[in-house]
């Protein structure tokens, strides 16, 4: 029998595809583990077989993202013996699949927040991996399915135009038309039609083009049918969703399923068809509730009230409907609760309880409010603008290139007529280019000159600016190998080695961040932490520190110069924190942005600038702290180049008696 391994695996996860592809029914024999049942159970075998810790954690991924389409509390389960793995391994690649897996997760157990929460930890891992774009273009998308979940069209519109960017850039069509699929969802709970139509036959043609008959496929399937609905076409709508569950048996997408029931419940309810309609959302409602699936039985729930409601079954409508209005408000779901309180308005109606009726009016009206705000639809409407015109202005590029292509073919087809047609004026014409020659050569010296004095300038510019981080280098340089010299004289060998490798890392990191004008934030903080890291150890951690960034700070996309924090966090520990005698020592960096400026303060509670100077001035050494008037010319030299306000401001913190209790350094930087 051959062995079960996770390339066996993965090929027979296509095998499932191209079955569906040629249109025949999942049926092969028993010992080439057909269909994705017996996916799963072969992924069950290799988690039980393989030894290598990677592989483990691999696996237990694969089968989390499978059971999510038909047993989400084992899909749990997966991620939780996962996330044991992943304590003693720290390949960035599994974190990222794991904190992307589990963003889907919570989006299918109604829990968003927590959903949004995981896919900010996979983009801020991301940002810094080799497969970066690739990656981002599956984050953005599940935090654009997330933030659409808590009604938040916008936001949810923004990252999945992001998304959509990445995806394009890296020619990714299986991804583009799964965002495209999301995209036309914005647009469908907006009401508008149309454009959700189009990025809902967008995905469909890529699917079907590539053959891939998927369950995302079948979703758009699915979705597709909305439109349909509003159009009033409720056969071509019924004609997609047969589609849509069809495709979701044959591949076994039970969590998939029960949104397709409910759809095609509420299309036959549109069509008059209730007893049919009654039926067919008994099913979803029956797999909501097996799986415990808050979202889907919000959903189902809300259809079933509709129905009973039409067939005049008030009270049972009523109880249906309260539990739907119930959980809809506790995920936020502000679409479905505009339809819901529209509801319970006609059922109060109905009963003759108008005070009750006008209430879910009220209620109603401050929904829709939310829903359709004016200023949020502008910014819908400018998010799509921007991408449409940079796709645009990419199409008008490729066609003026073609066009300028063509044009030089045309004119070099001429000059060889003209050749041929007119050799008796050639030498008319080679008298004209000299002459023009001669003309124009004064002129073009006169350019040059002039563009090589621009660029005189800006290079002294810029080799002044990598003088000024040279001299930061070396002196940095000397005081780490200071510390590790300290360590070795006293003969503390682990002190010393641990330090030697943490020193040889924060090296790594300053020689590639040195090589730049300017680098991420999170590149910047990483060096940081490990320097401050050094100088705890050094210190024999005397002193506590917390680094804290404000969580809409974007670290991946910021750029900063480098090295301008490090030289005021150095001086805080030496001549702030190193000299106290009394109490605990503290130091504490924090984050945060202020429109078109970083802003970074550093606070100790030292002893302060006063009794630092005097001590310098008394001291044998000497020690001078250089780092930080070099900072502050290198920040002068960027304001100056780009015109740019960033700037430094130092504080003396003083208690009641005016005593010296530390010093606050804010460094503000022009992003």
């Amino acid at each position: 029998m051959q062995p079960v391994t996770l390339s066996r695996i993965l090929f027979f996860r296509k095998l499932v595809l191209v079955i569906l592809i040629a249109g025949l029914p999942i049926a092969i024999p028993v010992a080439e583990l057909t269909a994705q049942n017996k996916v799963v159970d072969s992924l069950e075998q290799v988690y039980v077989s393989v030894t290598d810790l990677n592989e483990k954690i691999e696996t237990l991924l694969l089968l989390s993202d499978e059971y999510l389409d038909k047993n989400v509390q084992q899909a749990k389960r997966k991620l939780a013996l996962a996330y044991e793995l992943l304590q003693k391994e720290t390949d960035p690649k599994l974190w990222i699949k794991y904190h992307l897996i589990n963003s889907v997760f919570f989006r299918i157990d109604g829990a968003a927040d927590k959903g949004i929460l995981s896919a900010r930890k996979a983009l801020q891992l991301a940002g810094s991996h080799p497969d970066s774009s690739n990656f981002k273009a599956q984050i953005y998308n599940s935090l654009g399915a997330l933030y659409d979940d808590k009604s938040d069209a916008q936001q949810a519109l923004e990252y999945q135009l992001k998304a959509l960017r990445y995806a394009e850039a890296g020619n990714d069509e299986q991804m583009i038309a799964t965002i495209s699929n999301g995209i036309g969802r914005v647009y469908l709970y907006l009401s508008e039609y149309e454009k959700a139509k189009t990025y809902y036959l967008r995905a469909i043609e890529i699917k079907e083009r590539r053959q891939e008959y998927d369950k995302h496929l079948a979703n758009s399937y699915n979705n597709l049918s909305n439109c349909f609905d509003a159009e009033g076409r409720y056969d071509k709508s019924l004609q997609y969703l047969d589609k849509s569950i069809q495709l979701k048996e044959q591949i076994d997408n039970t969590v998939n399923l029960i949104p397709s029931y409910n759809n095609k419940a509420y299309t036959l309810l549109l069509m008059n068809k209730l007893d049919v309609a009654e039926k067919t959302i008994q099913q979803a409602i029956f797999l909501a509730d097996s799986l415990d699936i808050t979202i889907e039985k919000q959903y189902a729930y809300s259809t079933y009230a509709e129905i009973l409601f039409a067939q005049n079954r008030v009270a049972l409508a009523e109880a249906y409907m309260s539990k739907s209005i119930a959980m809809s408000k506790e995920s936020n779901d502000l679409y479905l609760a505009k339809y819901n309180l529209d509801l319970m308005y006609n059922i109060y109606l109905k009963k003759g309880d108008y005070k009750k009726a006008l209430e879910f009016y009220r209620e109603r009206s401050i929904v829709l409010d939310s829903v359709y705000n004016i200023n949020k639809r502008s910014e819908i409407e400018k998010l799509a603008l921007e991408y449409g015109t940079e796709k645009k202005n990419k199409e008008i590029a490729l066609l003026n290139a073609e066009k300028e292509l063509n044009e030089i073919d045309l004119k070099k087809s001429r000059q060889l007529q003209l050749a041929f047609l007119l050799v008796a004026g050639l030498a008319v014409v080679v008298l004209l280019l000299l002459w023009s020659r001669h003309k124009n050569k004064a002129k073009t010296e006169q350019l040059l000159k002039e563009t090589l004095a621009r660029d005189y300038e800006k290079k002294l510019s810029e080799t002044e600016l990598q003088a000024l981080r040279a001299q930061m280098n070396p002196h940095f340089l000397f005081n780490c190998l200071n510390s590790i010299n300290s360590f070795i004289i006293k003969n503390e060998q682990e002190q010393a080695s641990e330090y030697l490798s943490k020193f040889s890392m924060l090296i790594r990191k300053v020689l590639n961040n040195s090589k730049s004008s300017k680098v991420t934030l999170a590149n910047e903080l990483e060096a940081l932490k490990l320097y401050i890291e050094l100088e705890s150890l050094r210190f024999g951690n005397s002193f506590e520190y917390s680094v804290s960034v404000d969580p809409t700070v974007e670290t991946d996309y910021l750029e900063i110069p480098p090295l301008i924090i490090q030289p005021y966090v150095e001086n805080s520990i030496w001549h702030g924190l190193l000299h106290k005698t009394e109490g605990p020592k503290k130091l504490s960096i924090d984050i945060k942005q202020d429109e078109t400026l970083l802003i970074c303060i550093i606070e100790d509670n030292g002893i302060g600038r006063v009794a630092a100077a005097s001590r310098i001035k008394n001291s044998v050494s000497k020690r001078k702290s250089f780092g930080m008037n070099i900072t502050k010319e290198r920040l002068e030299h960027i304001n100056q180049k780009h015109d740019e306000r960033s700037h430094i401001e130092v504080v003396d913190l003083k208690s009641e008696s005016g005593d010296a209790i530390g010093t606050r350094v804010t460094i503000k930087i022009a992003i």
